[in-house]
């Protein structure tokens, strides 16, 4: 069993995922743990604005998935609102990079 490690991260970059109508790529701050490339299925959702500097939780210690040939090394958590969109669960700006969910 892996026992999964959630941590915040601070969106850097945003981008598009060329060829794909879902994916937005991410470039996450974790702190003194480094920065991390994580895809999201989110592209519906989410433009680079609406994310861009924002602190959000992710799942940190996953292997490193390619996704439309780029290594995510990580997922991006999510929770759904009433009509079942995916909304990213965004943390206070004062909660430092890295930090672990407990």
């Amino acid at each position: 069993l892996l026992k999964i490690e959630l941590r915040v991260g601070k969106i850097i970059e945003v981008h598009d995922v060329a060829g794909s109508e879902k994916l937005l790529q991410f470039l996450v701050d974790f702190g003194d743990l480094g920065q991390r490339i994580i895809c999201a299925g989110l592209k519906k959702q989410y433009q680079a604005s609406d994310v861009l500097g924002k602190k959000a939780v992710f799942v940190f210690n996953l292997k490193p998935r390619k996704l439309m040939g780029i290594p995510s090394q990580g997922m991006t958590l999510t929770a759904q609102d009433q009509e079942g969109i995916p909304k990213i669960i965004f943390v206070d700006d004062t909660v430092i990079n890295g930090a672990r969910l407990k």
